[in-house]
């Protein structure tokens, strides 16, 4: 399919959706039968929104804790919201697709008839129709959850998330990760979200719904960088959504929603350390917000320092010697800011910006030899948005982005006094790209109101390795189409019994990337309500990534190996081998085929009660790999489609012809005429992966002695396996080392009331099995629990009132991380999910002025 067809395409597609247009506005009068009973204001709030088939945005800190009147008898959608807020205080915001209740930001409660258009409070991550309800499980984690459980960033945040996998860039990541491959690597110093552990590559991290320039050798993004006290909330669809957003999201998409309408001043500090010694943390965030008429302002700041924990602070790794960082130490600023204006004609200019510096340094002995590593990594994007209203129902929405990171890095090796070896590389990265897209109801019909999407844009990604002799990179181009429809086939305006609401969905996108090629990714999605509360979810999509960059750009050279160094060699005396290994220019985009069920169980009979159970499935082929990975196996029959034995001399001149570099590691003289074996190890669409699991999530609140009670269990079971190419065959990925566990969850039970917030926490993740070397290791679980105790003040001196006060204590009884067999200069446990960190206490403090 070439642009220009894909083009056509949409636009007819476009053009026949969009031929029936009709006003809309009747539709927001039409009533629904309501019987709902006195509960939590929130649950019923909920259950209006499902059955008007309308979309609520709720602040669950402005409802937290509140019962809302029994609601029995015919109301229209906003009469009904009304009808529950009556005799409060809590603002109400009403806009073209949704209701918002309440604003934990703001100061002054808004105007129950304010008119807003505001873009990212009611954005719903999986879905660019405004009030589209959602095919996919949707995992939400507010400020209030991360500040109250004492993590000290959003990296610890989402690593606590079972559907969150430690490998690839997290600053726990040790040696011995390598094993697992080589993304592996505590490349950056930050956090890089990895659902389903497929690679942080193959999960999409937006900020406010834009992009970010990637970081590192696997092109993960760095969650951690943005401060606790910029973000409103953290969306996580973990289902393939290629559909929407194009690639990398294959395992889902994860959306730092930043704060709006904060007037004020919040600042904070940590402090903590590890009773086992090493680890000591600070940290101090300040957030500034200003409202004005018709527009706002909000710049946060943070900055953190980690003391490093060293293999001498574990009586279980002291044999690795001295210096042996477990965790790096490092430092961090890292800068936030948001504003957004309306502007004449009823539209909204607003503009985000992030900014993050890390340093952090590695001294390691190996051998005799002394590793000094020192890197720097910068980041900073900046992301203009314009909303515009077209017409009386429609809007366009009009994004662009630019973004770069440098990841600096200086290794050197010395043997006391003597400098072996001394190496300087930086991986940089940029993007910058614009996309627009129209917005708006089509027509209605019994059960609502049917609404479209389409648009279309273009992005650039440019990847440098840029070392003190060498450089290489380039960039890659990608210009795309989508389109979106959401039916309400039925809801409250037209339900029947076991028929509360149904509602069917569809998105396709068209993406042209210059040196991939082009793909075509549809989705479908189907949510059926038989009572107000039951949901039945399905969703069935195709999702990709492009290649990695440093795949497609990373330098291709040719080694020259003695015969001997291959297993079951019988080539003459004299003979060669000779390797080609790195990128290719000739990659095509991995591809995926995913699908989730889903039940969500609301009950009306217990208010605040919430059961959701989760079943997905990931088809993931053509992956990018180089095929072999143990070179001195490359004689065994499953590669013969990679090696050539006794090439001519055309072939071997061939394969030099197409490097960048060549390099004799025989000591001989090089004679292609002696070239027994050759090899091609470039990367390349070998491998495949299939993926299976199960999610539950559990929760429940109630009123509890003059506050409010409050519990939860969220669990994830996984199955992956993976072949490396069509002749090999399938081997586990969960369940071993430095892959995802089978098994993971977190539980949490606490209250909460006149000030004070107690809560405890608990964290099981499975044992994985240790493949390395006969026979394999079982490894054990690992079960830790959490306690948290904040105490808020109130006081009648405003410069004392909300200050508060947290003793958090992580590992309580201060577990260490299962055991795994011994290896030369590696961590003997499985780093990318277990921490040696071991008991951790920390106190805050913060307060809002």
């Amino acid at each position: 399919m070439t642009f220009r067809t894909g083009v056509a395409s949409a636009l007819l597609a476009t053009a026949a959706i969009l031929a029936p247009a009709a006003p809309v506005a009747a539709q927001v009068a039409a009533t629904a039968n309501y019987d709902l009973p006195a509960q939590d204001l929130e649950t019923s709030l909920r259950a209006v929104a499902r059955s008007s088939g309308h979309q609520i945005i709720i602040a669950s800190s402005a409802v937290e804790g509140r019962t809302a009147p029994a609601l029995k008898g015919q109301y229209s959608f906003e009469q009904a919201v009304r009808a529950l807020l009556a005799g409060t205080d809590i603002p109400i915001q009403i806009t073209q697709s949704a209701i918002l209740i309440g604003d934990s930001g703001s100061a002054v409660a808004a105007p129950a008839d304010n008119q807003v258009s505001d873009e990212d409070a009611i954005t719903v991550t999986g879905s660019r129709i405004k009030g589209g309800r959602l095919a996919s499980p949707q995992i939400t984690i507010n400020r209030e959850g991360i500040t109250r459980a004492g993590f000290g960033d959003m990296g610890e945040a989402l690593r606590a998330l079972p559907q969150n996998f430690g490998g690839g860039q997290n600053p726990g990541v040790g040696r011995g990760a390598v094993a697992g491959g080589l993304t592996n690597q505590n490349v950056t110093g930050g956090s890089a979200v990895n659902l389903r552990g497929i690679g942080a590559d193959a999960t999409l991290t937006l900020l406010n719904g834009h992009r970010l320039a990637f970081g590192g050798l696997a092109q993960g993004i760095d969650i951690s960088a943005i401060p606790i006290d910029a973000i409103e909330r953290v969306d996580i669809v973990p289902d393939g959504a290629s559909a929407l957003y194009g690639s990398d999201a294959v395992a889902g998409v994860v959306n730092v929603i930043l704060r709006r309408s904060f007037d004020g001043l919040s600042l904070r500090t940590r402090l903590g350390s590890s009773t086992d010694g090493g680890g000591f943390s600070q940290q101090y965030q300040a957030a500034f917000g200003q409202q004005w008429q018709g527009g706002g302002l909000l710049a946060a700041y943070g900055y953190r320092r980690d003391a490093r924990i060293d293999a001498a602070d574990r009586d279980y790794t002291t044999y690795l010697g001295e210096p042996f960082p477990l965790i790096p130490g490092q430092s961090n600023h890292s800068l936030t800011l948001s504003a957004n204006q309306t502007i004449a004609g009823g539209g909204e200019f607003s503009i985000d910006a992030n900014y993050n510096k890390r340093k952090f340094s590695v001294n390691r002995l190996a051998a005799g030899v002394l590793q000094r590593s020192n890197t720097d990594d910068e980041t900073f994007a900046v992301a203009p948005s314009l909303l515009l209203p077209v017409g009386p129902a429609w809007r366009l929405s009009i994004t662009g982005v630019y973004g770069e990171t440098r990841t600096n890095n200086f290794t050197a090796g010395f043997s006391g006094n003597t400098q072996l070896y001394a190496s300087g590389l930086c991986y940089c990265h940029r993007i910058y790209g614009a996309e627009g897209y129209f917005e708006g109801p089509v027509f209605a019909i019994s059960g609502g109101t049917v609404r479209a999407v389409v648009g279309g844009g273009f992005r650039s990604n440019r990847y440098q390795a840029i070392g003190v002799t060498s450089r290489n990179g380039g960039s890659e181009q990608d210009r795309f189409l989508f389109g979106e429809i959401s039916v309400p086939l039925v809801s409250g305006l037209n339900d029947a019994p076991w028929l509360h609401a149904l509602t069917l969905s569809a998105a396709a996108r068209y993406d042209s990337y210059k040196l991939a090629g082009d793909v075509l990714t549809p989705r479908l999605g189907l949510v059926y309500s038989p009572s107000a509360a039951v949901d039945f979810k399905a969703s069935w999509g195709r999702s990709f990534k492009a290649p990695r960059l440093s795949d497609q750009f990373e330098r291709a050279g040719g080694i020259l190996f003695p015969p001997s160094f291959f297993l079951g060699s019988n080539a003459p005396p004299g003979s060669t081998a000779l390797i080609l290994a790195g990128g290719s220019r000739d990659l095509r985009p991995e591809r995926a085929t995913t699908q989730s069920w889903s039940v969500d169980i609301h009950p009306e009979s217990v208010p605040g009660l919430s059961v959701e159970l989760s079943y997905f499935r990931i088809n993931y082929r053509d992956r990018v790999l180089a095929p072999i990975g143990n070179y001195s196996d490359s004689l065994n029959a499953i590669y013969s489609d990679v090696v050539i034995l006794n090439p001519t001399l055309d072939q071997v001149n061939a394969a030099i012809a197409g490097t960048d570099f060549f390099q004799n590691a025989t000591g001989g003289a090089f004679d292609p005429a002696n070239v027994a074996y050759l090899v091609n190890n470039y990367v390349r669409n070998v491998a495949s992966q299939k993926i299976k699991g199960v999610d539950v999530t559990l929760s429940y609140s109630t009123p509890m002695a003059g506050g409010q009670l409050a519990a939860s269990v969220g669990g994830s079971w996984i199955e992956s396996r993976q072949k490396n190419s069509q002749s090999t065959n399938y081997f586990d990925l969960a369940g071993t080392a430095w892959n995802a566990p089978h098994l993971r969850f977190r539980g949490n039970i606490g209250w909460s009331g006149s000030g004070f917030d107690l809560f405890a926490y608990s964290n099981l993740i499975g044992g994985v099995e240790d493949r390395r070397r006969l026979p394999y290791r079982d490894g054990k679980s690992m079960l830790t629990f959490d306690l948290s105790a904040s105490y808020t003040l109130a006081s009648n001196n405003p410069w004392l009132d909300g200050l508060k006060a947290q003793l958090t204590v992580s590992n309580l009884f201060n577990r260490r991380p299962p055991y795994l067999q011994p290896a030369a200069f590696a961590e003997p446990y499985d780093s990318t999910n277990y921490s040696p960190v071991g008991r951790f206490i920390a106190l805050s403090l913060s307060h809002r002025l």
